[in-house]
């Protein structure tokens, strides 16, 4: 598909009245934040080329959230791997931390996260308890081989583990 897949699709998508959320790298995700969508998901690495910037720090990770959240998309949700996730909007900043735990792979561990999120979306729960429980999917995955998907027990007894810490209100 072109560059600009993303970005048309979502143009479409919410002029409809459905929230788009954006999870992609390089081009098609600096395309794709142009049609303003409610929520992206980068990495630590896909935020860095998004900017042009190294973001070594929690304050630069900070920073360069708000300018997209700036730019019109309602959230920033940064995965940073074994240090967490963060949750950024123009009202909060939240970084979450997970428990360590074997891991056995590390592919899907984002598609899994981002599952759980928009699960805490769709049930409605509070932001923090939307990052808890994207996080405890995320770290669940990573307990197994390949592309095995997290398993409910492991996400029910990883998530009362999950630590959440505002950073601005």
């Amino acid at each position: 598909v072109p560059n600009d897949f993303y970005a048309r699709l979502i143009t479409l998508l919410q002029g409809q009245g459905a929230k788009c959320i954006l999870d992609a790298d390089d081009e098609p995700l600096k395309l794709g934040i142009q049609s303003k969508p409610y929520l992206i998901k980068p990495n630590e690495y896909e935020i860095e080329r998004l900017t042009g910037r190294s973001l070594t720090s929690e304050s630069s990770l900070i920073e360069a959230a708000m300018e997209i959240v700036e730019s019109g998309v309602e959230m920033v949700v940064v995965t940073l791997g074994k240090k967490g996730a963060m949750a950024v909007t123009r009202e909060f900043v939240y970084h979450a931390t997970t428990p360590q735990v074997p891991v056995k792979s590390k592919v899907g561990a984002g598609d899994s996260f981002l599952a759980g999120f928009v699960t805490g979306l769709v049930r409605k729960y509070s932001l923090e308890e939307t990052l808890r429980f994207a996080m405890a999917c995320g770290t669940a995955a990573v307990m197994y081989d390949g592309t095995a998907l997290c398993r409910r027990d492991d996400v029910e007894k990883i998530f009362s583990q999950i630590e959440i810490r505002e950073i601005k209100s």
